[in-house]
């Protein structure tokens, strides 16, 4: 295994990317403002909530500014137009320093009480990356049939494919270590929702740790799915594994050169 990262975090950069959430971005901030002083987590880490606004056409961004001024941990990220939900994040990681990295869903389809899980297992530095995963056994998951039977086959392509041993490539509950962020950003060429998958090709090219832990998850946007959103879908991530399968030599040829140079870094230390 090649883990580098090992010293006890304590600054945690919690990215919520937020297009067209106005209906739930207040409810979930608070939530997660609220449960951060009723866990005790705010007594082991100093959190900085970011919330990536990505070109929001409604009143997302006047909600986000009402809550930063309302809580001062809050920073926003502004896009007066629509990055994509990957660059969004990454834009986010980017300008803030930090030894935990995570990202949730505005909807938060996840109980906030699952936050607790997420953080603890990335403060252990065996977990450079930890994912929530709704196709786990004892997960528990409600949402649309057609879109559960889409998104369990598309799992199973990308875990043909890439080999990624992933059961939930896509799920919007995630943190990573400073290392694994490093390696991410630099590696990274897609800024959509196909970003999500991308992550676990990266970390596997790398041989970077992955831990999958069950949660409950809800569907928070309606029990049926719109037919063009579903095809939108995809689309979006048909051409993204065309486009990662394509760049799989290139993407191996990044990690073996970054591990032959820490191989390397660390047999000159004295």
């Amino acid at each position: 295994m090649d883990i580098l990262d090992t010293s006890p975090p304590s600054r945690i950069a919690l990215v919520i990317p937020v297009h067209n959430e106005a209906r739930f971005i207040e409810q979930s901030v608070k939530s997660i403002e609220q449960y951060i002083i009723s866990s005790k987590l705010e007594e082991k880490f100093k959190f900085t909530i970011i919330i990536a606004e990505d070109g929001s056409t409604d009143n997302s961004y006047g909600i986000i500014k009402h809550l930063a001024a309302e809580y001062e941990n809050i920073v926003i990220s502004h896009s007066l137009f629509k990055l994509g939900r990957g660059r969004a994040v990454k834009e986010a990681w980017k300008n803030t320093d930090a030894e935990i990295y995570i990202y949730l869903d505005a909807d938060m389809s996840v109980p906030v009480q699952y936050l607790n899980c997420l953080i603890e297992s990335c403060n252990n530095a065996k977990n450079e990356i930890v994912t929530g995963s709704r196709y786990i056994e004892t997960s528990r998951v409600s949402r649309p049939f057609l879109r559960k039977i889409i998104s369990m086959s598309y799992n199973s392509i990308v875990n043909l494919l890439f080999k990624t041993g992933i059961r939930d490539h896509q799920c919007g509950f995630k943190g990573v270590r400073k290392n694994a962020r490093d390696i991410i950003l630099t590696q990274s060429i897609f800024d959509d929702w196909f970003w999500d998958t991308e992550i676990f090709v990266i970390a596997k090219a790398n041989r970077i740790p992955v831990r999958e832990f069950p949660i409950e998850w809800e569907e928070k946007k309606g029990s049926k799915t719109p037919i063009l959103r579903l095809l939108n879908d995809i689309r979006v991530h048909g051409l993204g594994i065309a486009k990662l399968f394509l760049r799989r030599k290139s993407l191996k040829a990044l990690s073996n050169s970054r591990i032959r140079t820490n191989s390397i870094d660390r047999s000159a230390r004295p």
